[in-house]
């Protein structure tokens, strides 16, 4: 089934496409606690069923006062106001101000009614116990946050397709929302193949090394928000690699095993493929990658994507951050652009016209400029990876980049 489609290269976009267009997981909704929430992905709009704050409160601390009665005020003829009390921290002000009044206040003390605006402390004198002298005058909602400033009731807080950070779990307590609805995370099965490859634990005899892709793809798809689990190490044998990759299948809704994805005549992640579902293309116009191909299976009323990645590790991690890393995020609705760094490029990039290449790239900076360097290596260099900041993408069309072009660089290391 699907023999045609081996080594029929296609573009990164086609590759997305293809996928996106031929594998429908669906969404599963789950509730959960505040805390378990970072990180997943808001299912339904949030709305304020209150406003945040709850009452007008300072900004500074200070004196609260009626900014009419600050008019004027200086250092050579300040405005003397009445001192009335305080109002403590977390308690409601006894009173209102009158005319001429004021209360102390600290950060966060709620405003007494009659209070537009807070005086900072270092722009008063504490006459007595009675009087405080304003040198300066204030505006009406001056050092002041008002009552729903920050959230108003009714207000959307949250909209379906939020990735919830920080931040969002920051606004949902103020609100006192402790559990939400979010889109369960995609489950995502990782086989490593070859008769090489032992656990890492392991010290390898010749001709053997340990599997590294497992524990790089996990991170990986813990960064895309998925669930991964690591299968066992399969050998070139096939019906031990279909039983494998079968059993991943039913448990999980997309499949990445790496290794065995080009052509050769040991490599069984194409026949098992063919045979377990349909295959959706066989070969990509990227470097590294090029062999990375996927399939879609039907169990039942369910669907699931199986995707081999290049066994070299560089590839399969620039693979699975062009092709897979995109699908697993696709619930996000307000995708933000990667962090891009613009430099100058230190040497010059070859590279083949007809094939996205993707080149590990260290950042230095010199003189005020930053200075992107090559990392050249060979795509089963891990430390070309762990010494990069980031990739320069080289355009399908284009025959290499010159020294001293400005490229952007997107990062997935801080400088």
């Amino acid at each position: 089934m699907g023999r045609e489609l081996m080594f029929e290269v296609i573009t990164v976009d086609e590759a997305r496409k293809i996928i996106a267009e031929s594998w429908h997981p669906g969404d599963t909704v789950q509730t959960v606690p505040l805390l378990d929430a970072w990180g997943t992905v808001a299912a339904e709009d949030i709305k304020a069923a209150e406003n945040v704050p709850g009452f007008a409160r300072a900004t500074m601390d200070g004196y609260a006062v009626n900014a009419e009665d600050t008019f004027g005020a200086s250092e050579a003829m300040p405005a003397y106001l009445t001192l009335v009390g305080e109002v403590p921290m977390g308690t409601s002000p006894e009173r209102a101000l009158g005319i001429d009044e004021t209360m102390a206040v600290a950060t966060g003390s709620a405003l007494p009614e009659g209070a537009n605006a807070v005086v900072m402390l270092e722009q008063t004198t504490k006459i007595d116990d009675r009087t405080v002298a304003v040198y300066r005058p204030v505006a009406p909602g001056e050092n002041v946050m008002g009552k729903g400033e920050d959230v108003r009731q009714g207000q959307v807080v949250i909209r379906r397709g939020t990735v919830i950070r920080a931040q969002e779990m920051g606004v949902l307590a103020s609100l006192g929302i402790t559990t939400v609805k979010t889109y369960a995370p995609l489950r995502v099965g990782i086989v490593s193949t070859g008769n090489e490859l032992v656990p890492p634990a392991q010290k390898p005899a010749p001709g053997q090394v340990r599997d590294s892709n497992s524990y790089m793809l996990y991170g990986l798809v813990r960064e895309a928000g998925a669930q991964p689990r690591i299968y066992q190490l399969v050998p070139d044998e096939e019906a031990v690699y279909k039983e494998t990759v079968r059993q991943a299948v039913a448990e999980n809704d997309v499949v990445l095993v790496s290794g065995g994805s080009s052509v050769g005549t040991r490599d069984l992640t194409l026949k098992v493929l063919q045979d377990l579902g349909k295959l959706l293309f066989h070969g990509v116009a990227i470097k590294p990658g090029k062999p990375t191909l996927a399939a879609v299976v039907q169990h039942g009323q369910k669907e699931s994507l199986i995707v081999g990645l290049p066994g070299h590790p560089v590839s399969a991690f620039v693979t699975f951050r062009q092709i897979v890393a995109p699908l697993l995020k696709r619930r996000v609705k307000e995708k933000l652009p990667e962090a891009v760094v613009w430099g100058e490029l230190v040497k010059n990039v070859p590279s083949q016209a007809g094939r996205e290449e993707h080149v590990r790239v260290r950042l230095v900076e010199q003189d005020g400029k930053v200075l992107v360097e090559p990392v050249f290596g060979k795509s089963g260099m891990l430390t070309t990876l762990t010494g990069a900041h980031g990739i320069v993408t080289v355009p399908l069309e284009a025959q290499g980049i010159a020294a001293g072009t400005r490229v952007p660089v997107k990062l997935f290391k801080e400088m």
